[in-house]
C-alpha cells in the first residue's frame, strides 16, 4: 500500500466495508479517525469513552491480550506497548457517531467493538477479511492491506493538515519520535514537491 494514494485507497476500503460488514467498517473507521493500534481499539471498553459538553475523548488504559488465545480467553489487560501509549485521544463528531453505532451493535458486551456473540473483534479475522476482499474493493492484489493501514493513514492525514509533529506523536502514543517523524517527513516533502510544481504555473 506504500505506493498507493492512502486517502484514495482508504475511501475504497471504507465504502466496501460499509456495505459488506458493518462491524468491521465501524472498527476500521475508529482506527482511522483516532490513530489507535489494533489492540488498543479492540480492547477499548464502553466506559473508556467520555462524552461531555466540554470534551469528547477516549482513554487508552490498556490493550487486548489476544496472542495465542481462543476467542473466549481474549481479554483487556492494563498494559500497553509503551508508557507513551497510555493517553487520552480527543474524538471528533464523526468518531462520537461511530462510537454510538458500535455500542448499539454490542449491547451484550462491555467492549465497544465486538462480534455478534459479544467477544472482541480478532485481528486475524479482520486482516483475513481485508486480504480476501481487497480486489473487490479495487485494491491491487499485490498490495499489502491490513488493519494497520488505518493508523498509518491517520498519521499521514494529520501531517498533511500540518499538525505539529510532537502533537501527532502524543496522540498516537509513539514513544520514539523517529517512527512519527519518518511518516511526517515523507508527507511534508511530498507537499513541498507539489508546491514547486504549482509555482511553475504562476
Amino acid at each position: 500500500m506504500a505506493n498507493l494514494d492512502l486517502q484514495f485507497a482508504l475511501n475504497k476500503v471504507m465504502n466496501y466495508l460499509e456495505t459488506h460488514n458493518t462491524r468491521y467498517w465501524l472498527f476500521c473507521e475508529w482506527l482511522y479517525l483516532n490513530g489507535l493500534r489494533y489492540s488498543e481499539a479492540a480492547g477499548m471498553l464502553k466506559k473508556d469513552v467520555i462524552i461531555s459538553e466540554d470534551r469528547n475523548f477516549c482513554k487508552v488504559t490498556g490493550a487486548l491480550d489476544y496472542a495465542g488465545k481462543k476467542a473466549d480467553e481474549i481479554k483487556k489487560i492494563n498494559q500497553t506497548k509503551t508508557i507513551a501509549s497510555l493517553r487520552e485521544v480527543d474524538l471528533n463528531s464523526k468518531a462520537v457517531e461511530i462510537y454510538t453505532k458500535a455500542c448499539d451493535l454490542s449491547l451484550n458486551s462491555e467492549y465497544i467493538f465486538s462480534t455478534s456473540t459479544g467477544t472482541p473483534i480478532h485481528i486475524s479475522a479482520i486482516d483475513t477479511f481485508l486480504r480476501e476482499h481487497k480486489e473487490r474493493m479495487g485494491i491491487d492484489k499485490n498490495k499489502k492491506l491490513s488493519s494497520h493501514i488505518f493508523r498509518h493513514t491517520h498519521i499521514s492525514k494529520l501531517a498533511e493538515l500540518e499538525v505539529p509533529l510532537h502533537i501527532i506523536q502524543r496522540r498516537v502514543g509513539h514513544q520514539n519520535e523517529s517512527v512519527t517523524r519518518d511518516i511526517y517527513l515523507h508527507i511534508t516533502s511530498r507537499a513541498k514537491d507539489k508546491t514547486k510544481k504549482l509555482l511553475e504555473m504562476i
